[in-house]
């Protein structure tokens, strides 16, 4: 459906290259077509809502696992990711030290794409 309308306002505004995309990824778990389609696009950049965080069975706060594929694939295309919500996350986010460090620390593949 995004894709849709993305392609409808691309018609209206005569297919201009200086629109840039910000996506927000959701709940909705897209495939690597999907992601190869926007990126083809000039996708700047894709936000995470605090909301898809989940916490896991050693109580880290984590993306689901179809959620960190996504965001892997987007990074490989070099794709800004940014968090959103509001600040008072302290109740909902486990405190550890393991979160206040950004994912390249865990994930070497991460780092070459990194902003931290």
């Amino acid at each position: 459906m995004a894709w849709k309308s993305f392609q409808k306002f691309k018609k209206m505004i005569n297919f201009s290259t200086q629109i840039s995309l910000c996506l927000d990824l959701t709940r909705e778990v897209i495939d690597d077509k999907d992601i190869e389609r926007w990126c083809s696009e000039n996708l700047k950049m894709v936000t995470i809502c605090k909301s898809l965080f989940l916490i896991n069975k050693k109580g880290v706060t984590v993306l689901s696992r179809a959620h960190q594929r996504i965001i892997r694939k987007f990074m490989t295309y070099k794709v800004k990711i940014t968090l959103k919500g509001n600040q008072n996350y302290k109740n909902n986010i486990n405190k550890s030290s393991e979160m206040a460090q950004c994912s390249c620390k865990r994930d070497p593949g991460l780092a070459k794409n990194c902003v931290c």
